[in-house]
């Protein structure tokens, strides 16, 4: 009779703990599900920036009798995979840090009377970004945010040529032998909006600012081929599109 009204006692204890820390869980997350921007609150996140750009170009040359007409056309693939965690310092101010790898694909095709040429450009990069995010607005379920973020990164670069001769038909493809090597440093700065269920949110923001430097270099034996192109404008990333997935967490 002792051995079972202590086993009991036991097991009423330990329901009785289960049932506590459930209680105080659901309490906490609800705190951060209906006051999404509550300090305390741990935001793991998975997003997706990509973009799609297609330009061309048409131009006609006369010298005498003879008429060169020629065509450009680019297309820009770009996209990252972006894990990272963000945490509630108030119900307006949200930091963190992104995580990202992708891949960045720059097709040319350019054509002349008597030739054509395509030019592939496959760039691969990973960089770290702290952010800050400010909440402009907030309903129970929908928030509007400005978003500014300092982007780290490293990349490696390959390039391919194609040149053709219509007129003869002979062709040639190149490759340059080593790789680039591309170091960056970019300011965005983003607008966006968010929404809630539950715990998790689903956001989207635009690529609104960009300012920074991006540095390639090529090393052909001892020869080294350095070039720098600052970044400055709006609208101007290669991938100015961000799509993502986040889960509140009370900590």
């Amino acid at each position: 009779m002792i051995l079972t009204k202590i086993g009991s006692t036991w097991q009423l204890n330990i329901l009785i703990m289960k049932k506590s820390i459930i209680t105080a869980l659901v309490v906490l997350a609800s705190q951060c599900t209906y006051a999404q921007l509550t300090k305390g609150c741990l935001v793991p996140l998975v997003q997706l920036d990509f973009g799609i750009d297609k330009s061309s170009n048409t131009s006609s040359t006369t010298v005498g009798n003879t008429t060169t007409e020629s065509s450009n056309l680019q297309r820009n693939n770009g996209f990252n995979f972006v894990p990272g965690v963000g945490y509630n310092l108030n119900d307006k101010l949200q930091t963190g840090l992104y995580f990202a790898i992708g891949n960045i694909v720059k097709k040319t095709e350019s054509s002349t009377t008597t030739s054509e040429q395509t030019t592939l450009v496959k760039n691969s990069n990973w960089n770290i970004s702290p952010f800050a995010r400010f909440y402009i607005s907030s309903t129970e379920n929908l928030s509007f945010f400005f978003e500014g973020n300092f982007r780290l990164g490293q990349g490696t670069g390959t390039a391919s040529y194609t040149f053709k001769n219509t007129t003869t038909g002979t062709s040639v493809t190149s490759k340059d032998p080593e790789k680039t090597i591309i170091n960056s440093y970019i300011f965005n700065i983003n607008p966006g909006a968010q929404y809630m269920i539950g715990n998790f949110a689903i956001d989207a923001s635009v690529s609104l600012f960009s300012l920074g430097n991006i540095t390639n270099k090529l090393t052909i034996g001892n020869t080294t081929f350095k070039s720098s192109s600052n970044v400055f404008g709006f609208f101007n990333s290669s991938t100015p599109f961000t799509v993502g997935v986040k889960y509140f967490l009370p900590i």
